[in-house]
């Protein structure tokens, strides 16, 4: 009827907020468990229409709950479009945050992210435990947990990647072993500095009022 769909609805809506997470995940282990050692089957309460109802109802909020953690569990070249524009509005949230003066809250700070690590975490933390049981459950997401895997490896190696690339950058900051100057040229450029009246570098004038330009170096990752 028009309150039991109602009920339904509002309880699928609710068990999207990753805050019941955890419990979820207990509590599938717990019924798949149970139902293991009784040798029981899902909606299997025919005398109960109750007991019924409370577990349609948990299916479904468990599928609706795989569902949005799903990205990560397709196609690469889809997940990696999922990806972006995720965290794309997680950023946008941070920037306001920090606009309003408000604590940046974790994920949302893009000047500290590491996407490849996140997402690596995301995967072995949440989802693969999640799809791992949910396949106990529905034999026919095992092609979900092969593409869990392959993004999995993929995010390694994106890992890896990112290591090198900032490793080549704090490279090519650092001063060139050729620029250091020898003793005599340091005395020589001393001297033609205390000989000017005006302010030298390396012995050539500058004008003090003029603002070097400063170019911040980019934290923000190369996701992407």
């Amino acid at each position: 009827d028009r309150q039991l769909f109602r009920r339904f609805v509002i309880s699928l809506v609710l068990h999207t907020d990753m805050a019941k997470h955890n419990d979820l995940v207990v509590k599938l282990k717990r019924t798949i468990t149970t139902k293991k050692e009784t040798g029981t089957s899902w909606l299997d309460q025919k005398d109960d229409i109750k007991a019924v109802l409370e577990e349609a109802q948990f299916l479904l909020d468990m599928m609706l709950h795989c569902a949005d953690l799903g990205n990560v569990c397709r196609p690469t070249s889809v997940m990696k479009e999922w990806c972006k524009r995720v965290i794309t509005e997680f950023w946008r949230q941070g920037d306001l945050e920090r606009i309003h003066g408000l604590p940046v809250g974790p994920g949302r700070d893009r000047s500290t992210a590491n996407v490849p690590l996140g997402q690596q975490f995301f995967i072995k933390v949440l989802v693969s435990p999640l799809y791992t049981l949910w396949n106990e459950v529905v034999p026919e997401t095992e092609i979900c947990l092969k593409y869990l895997h392959a993004n999995l490896e993929y995010w390694k190696k994106e890992s890896e990647l990112k290591k090198k690339k900032e490793q080549e950058r704090k490279k090519q900051q650092q001063p060139p072993s050729s620029s250091l100057k020898s003793p005599k040229n340091d005395a020589k450029t001393t001297r033609l500095s205390s000989a000017s009246s005006e302010p030298t570098i390396t012995g050539r004038k500058c004008n003090p009022n003029k603002r070097r330009e400063y170019h911040p170096p980019d934290y923000v990752a190369e996701t992407f």
